[in-house]
């Protein structure tokens, strides 16, 4: 006996909320299905493409931008996929006495690697730290680099 049914999906009732205990009909090449809400996933690679994401990179130990004693800039490197992080998406962070009583302003610049096939993080960024004055003692800045797209 075939289960078909001639009502229109849109005169069922509606629901206001999907609790656990409820399913999903899912049609797909096999056929059509239920799903168990609490195994309903959504990630961002099964939504809008205007789902949030989100580059982040903490620049710290060995990436710290480091400042040596007597000098007045120092700096360091990330790579990322993006071509558009701006100095505002960086949050430096003093991390010592000598960076903390640095004047100081902080720079930021790019170029795209070249090759073949596509690098998945084609942009080296340089994130430098620059004084009008040398720095009495070594300063050390970490940073943050957080950029939503």
């Amino acid at each position: 006996m075939a289960l078909y049914n001639t009502t229109n999906i849109k005169e069922l009732p509606e629901l206001e909320e999907i609790v656990n205990g409820n399913y999903i009909i899912v049609e797909n090449e096999e056929g059509t299905h239920i799903l168990d809400f609490r195994n309903f996933v959504v990630g961002p690679e099964n939504v809008l493409s205007n789902y949030p994401r989100h580059f982040e990179v903490y620049l710290e130990g060995t990436n710290a931008i480091k400042v040596a004693n007597g000098t007045k800039s120092g700096n360091t490197v990330f790579n990322s996929e993006l071509s558009n992080i701006k100095v505002h998406d960086i949050n430096i962070i003093p991390t010592n006495i000598p960076a903390s009583s640095m004047s100081w302003c902080a720079l930021l610049s790019y170029v795209q690697n070249p090759g073949f096939p596509t690098d998945p993080s084609p942009y080296t960024y340089t994130l430098t730290i620059s004084s009008n004055t040398n720095s009495v003692g070594s300063a050390v800045f970490n940073a943050k680099v957080l950029k939503y797209f």
